[in-house]
């Protein structure tokens, strides 16, 4: 077993508990609508499973009926599923993916009709990448608008996993807070520096003082 595989292995796909709502006291069943548009989990494809988009045709509120966003040359049979509600989850929301992706890490990229997810092994430029799947050796080339950041469902919120874009707010007080930091430390040093220079100078002047020398 290759290490990277070892790696892969760690990985867990996004805990999303996809039909649960969970509140103080009780853990409420979502029960999603007709029409409402949803993710489904499949475990068909890769080990990690993968994410399709689907619209909810009909549901008892423990299985639905779901039409897949496939292409056009998909049958009816391929579009149209029956579920677990455990399998169903809200569309996560559109997070801006990190302009700085380095090789090694982990988003969800968008490969037949289902978001799965991948290691990036190498940028090729500002908005395109070499990717692999979780697992697979086989790499691939995508645009940035096929990668997205990993998110985990879990009550009734969303968590980001990874990396994300700061706010220009959040950038800021960084950037402020650097300022003084790096000020703070540099008087600091010459603090310390004045202060040796001062006993080293001390214990010329007067050798025979009891001073640990420097």
């Amino acid at each position: 077993m290759t290490i990277q595989t070892s790696l892969d292995r760690n990985l867990k796909s996004p805990i999303r508990f996809p039909a649960l709502e969970f509140g103080a006291e009780n853990i409420v069943i979502v029960r999603y609508k007709k029409g409402r548009i949803v993710e489904v989990l499949s475990k068909n494809e890769v080990p990690s499973g993968s994410w399709h988009c689907a619209e909810i045709i009909c549901g008892n509120g423990h299985n639905y009926t779901v039409r897949y966003e496939m292409g056009p040359a998909a049958t009816d049979e391929a579009i149209v599923e029956r579920v677990s509600r455990k399998s169903i989850s809200p569309c996560p929301p559109p997070v801006k993916l990190s302009e700085n992706c380095v090789p090694g890490d982990v988003a969800e990229v968008f490969q037949n009709f289902s978001w799965k997810m991948a290691t990036v092994s190498k940028v090729l430029g500002r908005n395109c990448f070499l990717v692999r799947l979780l697992g697979s050796s086989h790499e691939f080339k995508v645009s940035k608008v096929d990668l997205r950041v990993r998110q985990s469902w879990q009550g009734g919120k969303w968590f980001v996993i990874g990396k994300v874009v700061l706010s220009e707010s959040v950038l800021g007080l960084q950037l402020k807070y650097s300022s003084v930091r790096s000020l703070f430390m540099y008087y600091l040093g010459v603090l310390v520096l004045n202060s040796l220079a001062s006993a080293k100078i001390f214990i010329f002047c007067f050798p025979n003082f009891p001073q640990i020398r420097l």
